[in-house]
């Protein structure tokens, strides 16, 4: 048991480096469009065309919001895997969207920890997805404050159902079900991993509503040390 806490601790860890190698790419790879942007626009200008500007400036300032949003996060780790999952959804053709009511920084899990729970959530996500067709498939990612003592993370994807005898076999060790060709190892681990901090995963799921699974945990006010 021992081994297999130290490997799966191990695997984790390798994920989060990943992921934050991802984010200060992505920071600097902004840093470095800035004159890129900035020469399209005097383009645009030195030829007079204002709607032109417009909506470039308009695109840019989507782009922006985007990463605004996740540093609210205040949590660097988390930031660096949504903003990883954006660019996967992008390759496999799914809408993708974030909403940020709150920031993490009160959560005592381990950043590594937190990232493995909800960056397999959003996988298996984006495999139910990639079933629908293309202009239906959309997964969005949703973290708000539940009360003062509580951080919520929403994970929902529009083209899933899970029947209500299915919901508690899932986070079975090995469980899978005749529509899946992944196993439940990683939802038992999450859930293992989330208990451990007083947390709860729930499911809600409805036919042709979609499915969402809510990642509950204990917020303090230290936060993770």
């Amino acid at each position: 048991a021992q081994n297999m806490a130290t490997l799966t601790m191990k695997q984790t860890e390798e994920v989060y480096l990943e992921y934050m190698d991802e984010l200060i790419t992505h920071f600097r790879s902004q840093r470095h469009d800035f004159l890129n942007h900035m020469q399209v626009v005097y383009g645009f200008a030195k030829i007079g065309n204002l709607d032109g500007i417009l909506r470039y400036l308009e695109e840019l300032n989507l782009e922006a919001d985007e990463t605004l949003s996740l540093l609210q996060l205040k949590h660097p780790p988390m930031a660096a895997l949504l903003r990883a999952k954006a660019a996967t959804a992008t390759v496999k053709q799914v809408q993708f969207q974030v909403s940020v009511k709150a920031s993490l920084e009160r959560l005592p899990i381990r950043p590594f920890e937190l990232v493995k729970v909800i960056g397999n959530i959003i996988d298996n996500a984006f495999d139910e997805e990639i079933k629908a067709p293309e202009q239906q498939r959309y997964v969005e990612v949703t973290i708000e404050e539940t009360s003062p003592s509580y951080i919520a993370i929403h994970v929902f994807n529009r083209n899933s159902y899970i029947p209500p005898e299915q919901q508690s076999l899932i986070f079975r060790q090995g469980y899978t079900s005749k529509q899946d060709h992944h196993s439940g190892t990683g939802l038992a681990i999450s859930k293992q991993i989330v208990q451990r901090y007083g947390g709860k995963i729930t499911i809600w799921s409805e036919p042709e509503q979609g499915t969402r699974f809510t990642v509950t945990l204990l917020a303090n006010a230290k936060g993770y040390r």
